[in-house]
Order: structure tokens, then C-alpha cells, then sequence
């Protein structure tokens, strides 16, 4: 899914190689299934990989607050534009 939304195979091997890549990819590949156009998958994919980089601090995330997740996670997305579909 990454190669279909990212001409750069840098930013390609980038998605790949973050932590739950497969996950990330499944989700999006579900978004395409369900009528998600190009735009959105990519933006959607910008936001999963910088959130699953600054969740990777926080291994067990049974021990980690609404809050803290949120600390962690809205400065790394903020700068994205929406992408539809409530996420």
C-alpha cells in the first residue's frame, strides 16, 4: 500500500521500516476498500507513521494515560491537514 501512495521509494522504505508497519498498512488498505481516495490514504499514512513513532516510547500501553497519549501524539500530527473519515 505504502508504494502505491508515495512515488519516492525513500518515503516508501521510511513507512516500512516504523514500527507497526503491517498494521498501518492493513488499516489503509481497509480505508481503499471502503472508498478512501488517494488523498486521504496519504495523509491518513503520514498521521499512522508519526503516531506509531512517538507511541514507539511507550512500549506497554496499558500503563500509559488518555493524556499522555495525547501529549504524545497530537504535536506530531498537527501540522497534517484532516483526511476525512473521523480520523
Amino acid at each position: 500500500m505504502f508504494d502505491q501512495l508515495f512515488p519516492s521509494r525513500r518515503t516508501v522504505n521510511r513507512h516500512r521500516a516504523a514500527p507497526a508497519a503491517d498494521a498501518r498498512e492493513s488499516f489503509l488498505e481497509i480505508c481503499l476498500q471502503r472508498g478512501a481516495n488517494r488523498r486521504s490514504l496519504t495523509i491518513k499514512a503520514q498521521r499512522l507513521y508519526r503516531i506509531a513513532l512517538a507511541l514507539k516510547d511507550h512500549p506497554d500501553l496499558k500503563h500509559v494515560t488518555d493524556k499522555q497519549l495525547g501529549r504524545s501524539f497530537r504535536p506530531a500530527i498537527a501540522d497534517l491537514p484532516p483526511s476525512g473519515y473521523g480520523f
